[in-house]
């Protein structure tokens, strides 16, 4: 099995291209797409010659899709609007006989998050609510300060 491209929807430029599936694979690729690029296709090639209009394929995107999904002997895998994380896309395919291969392995895909979804956002967005109830208890702090002080300074005149 080869994906032959994975790439942007209408785009002529792939994000990747030219990657063999085995099932005995211990390693996998591992692509990256930021936020905007999360409308992909996945176009797959059978790497057998005869009868290859007769091979079908099924795959499934782990934390994406619940169930296979089976689509015959179209070659492409279109996926829209995938939210930000991580992925595995397994595959699995028939022969020209119709016998299925077992699930494989076949890349990794993260979709990284808009900037203000991202971890160093959230790290700032902490850092400014902490920074800013340190400023709120300050100036209650202060003001208390300064609110004795006076009641202070008026009980010294007065006595």
């Amino acid at each position: 099995m080869l994906i032959n491209k994975i790439s942007g929807q209408n785009q002529t430029i792939p994000y990747y291209q030219g990657l063999v599936i085995t099932p005995t694979a211990s390693t996998y690729p591992s692509i990256v797409l930021n936020y905007n690029q999360n409308f992909f296709d996945i176009e797959l090639a059978a790497l057998t010659y005869f009868n290859s209009e007769k091979c079908k394929y099924a795959y499934q995107l782990t934390n994406f899709d619940k169930n296979w999904n089976f689509i015959n002997n179209r070659r492409t895998i279109s996926f829209t609007n995938v939210p930000k994380g991580n992925y595995s896309l397994w595959i699995k395919w028939s022969n020209s006989d119709g016998i299925w291969s077992k699930p494989v392995h076949a890349v990794d895909i993260r979709i990284k998050p808009v900037f203000w979804q991202s971890n160093l956002a959230i790290a700032i967005y902490f850092a400014l609510i902490v920074l800013f109830i340190l400023f709120v208890l300050s100036y209650y702090k202060k003001r208390e300060s300064l609110s004795q002080n006076i009641l202070f300074r008026k009980r010294r005149r007065t006595s």
